[in-house]
């Protein structure tokens, strides 16, 4: 720790550390791409859809579970998990860093 009449830099300022923010950011990726995948899925497959055979969003997302049950609302979810992990993790530590180095509040 430094001695009180010195002055912290951004990083020392950081309330939770470094290892925190970064952790804290990717574990809120990873919750944020666990709640919205789904609907990536579905939106994926209503994008395959052909014109003949068009249904809405929730007529295909009743159609994916009954082929594939729950789980295939969630098919790809940790190669996604891996691209957003640590650009969630980086971009709040970012987030944090730079109100300390503007000083926002």
């Amino acid at each position: 720790m430094k001695q009180q009449g010195e002055d912290l830099n951004a990083f020392e300022q950081l309330e939770l550390g470094t290892v925190r923010t970064l952790m804290y950011g990717a574990i809120a990726g990873a919750c944020s791409e666990a709640a919205t995948y789904p609907f990536e899925v579905v939106r994926r497959q209503l994008q395959m859809q052909v014109r003949a055979t068009k249904m809405n969003a929730l007529q295909t997302c009743i159609k994916i579970v009954e082929h594939g049950g729950f789980p295939a609302l969630y098919a790809g979810l940790i190669p996604s998990l891996l691209q957003v992990l640590p650009s969630a993790a980086i971009s709040y530590f970012v987030y944090e860093f730079m109100k300390i180095v503007l000083k926002v509040q």
